[in-house]
């Protein structure tokens, strides 16, 4: 989690979901609370993965990149963040379409390559 009350700005944290919203717990024995009402969710991180839960302020931010994060925010906010869930899954559709295009687009043109060279070798024995 991210926080401007915590050293360094940064801790791990244990994370609880409630029906009134997302608590984190740092090893440190700091307790923050996000309600599901102030909470902004964004993906991002490496994987592109990660769910961050945002205050509008940006002053506490919980992130978590389990599988099933998702899912429990579902539940637990009861459709409090419904439509904020269904465009996160929209956006990593989208980009995990995009990623196969440009994959299939490198494949293609590496195989127009080894086919154009391959086939002008063979032509054109005598320039080798």
């Amino acid at each position: 989690m991210f926080s401007e009350d915590i050293p360094d700005g940064r801790a791990g944290a244990r994370i609880t979901l409630s029906v009134s919203g997302i608590e984190a717990a740092t090893a440190a024995g700091q307790v923050f609370g996000l309600p599901y009402e102030h909470c902004r969710l964004e993906l991002g991180g490496a994987s592109g993965r990660v769910v961050f839960c945002r205050h509008p302020d940006r002053s506490l931010t919980i992130f978590c990149e389990q599988p099933d994060f998702n899912r429990a925010l579902a539940g637990q906010s009861r459709g409090g963040l419904a439509e904020q869930l269904k465009q996160l899954k929209q956006r990593a559709g989208r980009e995990r379409k995009q990623g196969r295009t440009l994959a299939l687009g490198v494949i293609a043109l590496l195989a127009v390559l080894l086919i154009g060279g391959t086939t002008g070798y063979w032509r054109a024995p005598g320039w080798w």
